[in-house]
């Protein structure tokens, strides 16, 4: 679909986030604090960036398990993005 030739006069708007606050967010909204090392005491930055570091793992394991253009890969453990 060519939005140009199809509607000529739209103004598109496009609205980006910084990534890392996206996760951070996500992180506060759907990680489960009890996961985190008892030191952590929850939602803390270093629990966050834990939980980071395992998330690249299992992306790169997905990743080599089922090429690169899975869409399997980029799903979670609660299902999102």
């Amino acid at each position: 679909l060519n939005i140009k030739a199809t509607i000529p006069s739209a103004k598109l708007i496009l609205l980006v986030r910084d990534p890392v606050d996206r996760a951070f967010s996500h992180f506060h909204h759907f990680y489960d604090p009890a996961k985190c090392r008892p030191e952590f005491k929850g939602k803390t930055p270093a629990c966050f960036q834990r939980h980071m570091k395992e998330e690249v793992e299992r992306i790169e394991t997905c990743l080599k398990k089922n090429g690169p253009w899975s869409p399997l890969c980029a799903w979670g453990e609660t299902g999102n993005l």
